[in-house]
């Protein structure tokens, strides 16, 4: 029978039939391990991608709330540094703490973001609103250092980003006559 000359062959080449299932048994092992490791590499690649993606999304959902609050902070900054009523004099003291406070968020933002050109400019424009408030309540002394610190940056950006035309628009509503 068929079995019966399979034993035989087996008896006669012990070794080369050790052998082959050794190495059958091995391909099988190494196949399966392989495919199981391809699964998991998989689905860690997939876990990466939907953790980027949500990184991502999350960095791009930061940077449009970081606008939306620097927007804010500009529009009181403004507010406080054009308003009519607050020309009054009784109420520069409270300008000027408005505007200090305002330029207080620029600088600790500044902090953060030291090579973003546009904070820069904000910076310089706070300086340069609150050198106003600091020359209208007769503090000469703080209007010059606001108003320097306030021309320094200018200068620094006009070396550093010779070319970028957006932060000079950032400047011109600081000026007041």
């Amino acid at each position: 029978s068929v079995w019966y000359r399979f034993q035989k062959l087996a008896r006669r080449n012990k070794v080369a039939i050790t052998t082959a299932t050794i190495v059958l048994g091995v391909l099988v092992i190494g196949t399966v391990v392989s495919g199981w490791q391809a699964i998991r590499a998989k689905q860690a690649e997939e876990r990466a991608e939907f953790s980027l993606a949500a990184e991502k999304q999350a960095r791009q959902e930061a940077e449009a709330n970081l606008l939306k609050a620097r927007q804010v902070v500009d529009q009181y900054l403004t507010l406080t540094s054009e308003s009519r009523l607050l020309d009054v004099p009784g109420l520069q003291p409270l300008r000027k703490e408005l505007l200090e406070a305002a330029l207080a968020y620029y600088e600790d933002f500044f902090k953060q973001r030291p090579s973003d050109p546009i904070l820069l400019a904000d910076l310089a424009a706070g300086y340069l609103r609150v050198a106003h408030i600091y020359n209208a309540i007769n503090a000469s002394d703080k209007a010059l250092m606001a108003l320097e610190e306030g021309i320094n940056i200018v200068e620094q950006l006009h070396n550093e980003f010779p070319d970028r035309s957006d932060w000079p628009l950032r400047l011109a509503g600081t000026y007041k006559v």
